[in-house]
């Protein structure tokens, strides 16, 4: 039987799919890579066995050979039509407003108490394990999401 694969990302010119039934299978994926390497209008650019993904660029038109050409060399059958599902924008905005606008930004605040319980932890003399922790916590919380934002 021949496996299925179905697109799970989609932008021009780039796709990602998903071949669920052979996760895990490395020789699999590595005979899809040369079995796939010369179908006109399409650069395979990975596959991952541990995710069973395969990564995709495409040129117009390269996905439709891509899927003829996988069919006809029984790798895999595409299951084309399947709307890809996207959360509505709206929601996508809502939840980010929680954590990133200046008006409800949750990090300062959150760092700002680990600061202080660690200052606390000090004061009582557990200067090593506890505070360390704390501080550590609450630098990662404002250092690295400040570059994630940024």
């Amino acid at each position: 039987m021949i496996p299925r694969a179905r697109i799970v990302h989609a932008l021009p010119g780039r796709v990602r799919m998903k071949i669920g039934s052979m996760r895990g299978d490395k020789a699999y994926f590595e005979g899809l890579s040369s079995a796939l390497a010369d179908v006109d209008g399409v650069r395979l650019m990975g596959v991952d066995p541990r995710t069973a993904t395969v990564l995709l660029g495409c040129e117009p038109g390269g996905l439709e050979a891509l899927s003829e050409e996988a069919l006809r060399r029984g790798v895999f059958v595409l299951e084309l039509g399947q709307e890809l599902q996207s959360p509505d924008q709206g929601e996508v905005a809502g939840a980010r407003w929680i954590w990133r606008e200046e008006a409800f930004d949750l990090r300062v605040p959150v760092a700002l108490l680990l600061i202080l319980l660690s200052l606390m932890q000090m004061r009582q003399g557990k200067i090593l394990s506890p505070a360390v922790t704390l501080l550590w916590y609450a630098y990662e919380l404002l250092g690295r999401g400040s570059r994630k934002d940024g």
